[in-house]
């Protein structure tokens, strides 16, 4: 699960999501790792479900190191599926051939707009992503569980949508992107 500084009410999603994990609803050796937002105060939000034995928390805050890269990396190839709260996160999973659900609803809480996760999805970095429909956004308990089950049992559900994503937000991924920057830098000196 992708986390956001935004996002006020992730700890009672982690709980939840634990406690299907506890119940044995996505089968045995079922964690979930939260890649929390890099920043100190981030870390207070977690103090009641850091303890949990099936939440494993990535504090990395070298992502654009190659160690953090590789680590990254590696959580993507062994994950199952990516939960996330309107990131861009979800065109790294689509590259996976991940399937990803998006937080749409704010725990328990009523939140207002200004400050619930419903806002995030207006924003203009995330409508693209969304209107693949590679997406889906959830919005209650219900759904998310739903979503999540749906997806460990199939993960090859929206595939074809995923690869419009990439094709709509990547244009090639063939590995050569810094070769063609640094080869337009290169013609313009």
């Amino acid at each position: 699960m992708s986390g956001s500084v935004y996002y006020f009410d992730e700890p009672v999603i982690l709980k939840q999501i634990s406690g299907w994990i506890e119940e044995g609803k996505f089968g045995s050796n079922t964690y979930l790792m939260v890649r929390p937002y890099p920043q100190r105060t981030e870390r207070e939000k977690y103090k009641d479900v850091e303890g949990d034995p099936h939440l494993i928390f990535n504090w990395q805050s070298n992502w654009d190191t190659q160690k953090g890269s590789e680590y990254y990396k590696s959580a993507m190839y062994y994950s199952r599926l990516v939960i996330s709260i309107f990131s861009t996160t979800a065109i790294e999973a689509a590259l996976w051939d991940k399937p990803v659900l998006t937080i749409g609803f704010d725990g328990n809480a009523h939140r207002p707009y200004h400050q619930s996760i419903r806002r995030l999805e207006d924003l203009s970095h995330f409508k693209h992503v969304l209107e693949t429909g590679s997406v889906p956004v959830v919005r209650s308990f219900k759904e998310l569980f739903e979503g999540m089950k749906t997806y460990v049992e199939n993960p090859a559900l929206q595939r074809e949508e995923r690869k419009k994503l990439i094709d709509k937000m990547c244009y090639k991924v063939d590995g050569k992107s810094s070769q063609r920057v640094t080869s337009i830098i290169q013609s313009m000196l």
